[in-house]
């Protein structure tokens, strides 16, 4: 409204322009206080959630890091054992070629004694020829014992 709109208009007119001026007023104040008090209150909810969402992250810190130290136990563990693993098969496959090498040595002793027995034209060569098979045998099974006994002291 212009300023001689305003001078035209009765005093009743502009009080009642007034008031209802007022009233808008206090509503606005009123709505500004409401809008204040529930800014303060999710600010303070803000708040809250920040201090607990730092306080969880701390914890998954606290959890990543646990986390992380029982990985690298993990794997030197896993790498111990396989070493450990590795130097069993290793050792295994040592025993395994000398087993193969006294089972080869018994089959040709075998064969050369069996051809001895054969060839034998007496009962006495043939005993002769037994006797030195058993005492090949045996010489060759005290071999292995005493390797078995070695490795056992070994462990």
């Amino acid at each position: 409204m212009s300023e001689q709109d305003l001078r035209k208009l009765k005093r009743a007119e502009l009080l009642g322009i007034m008031v209802e001026q007022a009233e808008a007023v206090k509503k606005l104040r009123e709505e500004q206080e409401s809008l204040k008090k529930k800014l303060e209150t999710t600010e303070t909810e803000l708040e809250e959630k920040s201090a607990t969402v730092e306080r969880l992250k701390k914890k998954l810190d606290l959890k990543d890091e646990t986390i992380r130290q029982a990985s690298v136990k993990i794997r030197a563990y896993k790498k111990a054992m396989e070493d450990k693993l590795n130097a069993e098969k290793e050792k295994t496959a040592g025993e395994q070629a000398h087993v193969k090498l006294l089972q080869e040595q018994i089959a040709q002793m075998k064969k050369v004694h069996v051809s001895d027995i054969s060839q034998a034209k007496t009962i006495e060569e043939a005993t002769g020829s037994l006797k030195n098979l058993l005492e090949d045998a045996q010489t060759a099974a005290q071999v292995y014992l005493e390797l078995i006994d070695t490795k056992l002291k070994g462990k």
